[in-house]
């Protein structure tokens, strides 16, 4: 009996010791955001603006989140790759609401999930490495889709015109409809 309830507290404890942490992210007002870490971004667009960060408490304070000329950049703290553990790759999962969108990056190897339908104005998509973003959206204008390296870009949806540029083995790919023209 006593191994049995030593053994339970044992497991018990190592898995309070690997629970998620969830953080929220005071940010100022942002309409482009640039995710540059390995991890999922979940996107969406609603009425107020909101970072949630989720994973290991270690790996949550090595993460920064700040915002220059109106681009939310989340990525590694200091940008040094020395203080990474790759065993942190896919343990960083960012839920990011947004209130008005104009581009959309994603820098490195990870993914960005558009939730919902998007709706913008113009539109710069940009994937850079070995990355992805799938979204869904109602572009009124202009949308630009770049991909350099093995990365890809998935999108569904409506824009006006549309110009896409891929450097290296990666692809833009779009289901749905272009009013006007497409480069």
């Amino acid at each position: 009996m006593k191994r049995i309830a030593t053994t339970l507290i044992f497991v018990f404890a190592f898995v309070l010791a690997w629970a998620q942490n969830k953080e929220t992210r005071t940010v100022d007002n942002f309409s482009k955001v640039n995710f540059r870490i390995p991890g999922k971004l979940y996107l969406r667009q609603g009425s107020e603006q909101k970072v949630v960060l989720e994973g290991h408490k270690d790996v949550l304070e090595k993460i920064k989140t700040e915002v220059s000329g109106g681009r939310l950049s989340i990525g590694r703290e200091n940008n040094n790759w020395r203080m990474w553990d790759w065993d942190d790759d896919d343990r960083i999962i960012a839920y990011v609401t947004v209130t008005t969108l104009e581009g959309l990056s994603v820098s490195g190897s990870g993914n960005l999930i558009g939730e919902g339908v998007l709706k913008a104005g113009d539109l710069d998509l940009a994937v850079s490495g070995s990355g992805s973003m799938e979204i869904e959206v109602n572009a009124t204008g202009y949308m630009e889709a770049n991909v350099s390296g093995s990365g890809d870009i998935r999108v569904k949806g409506t824009c006006r015109v549309l110009e896409s540029k891929v450097s290296g083995s990666g692809k833009v790919e779009l289901a749905g409809t272009i009013s006007d023209r497409a480069r």
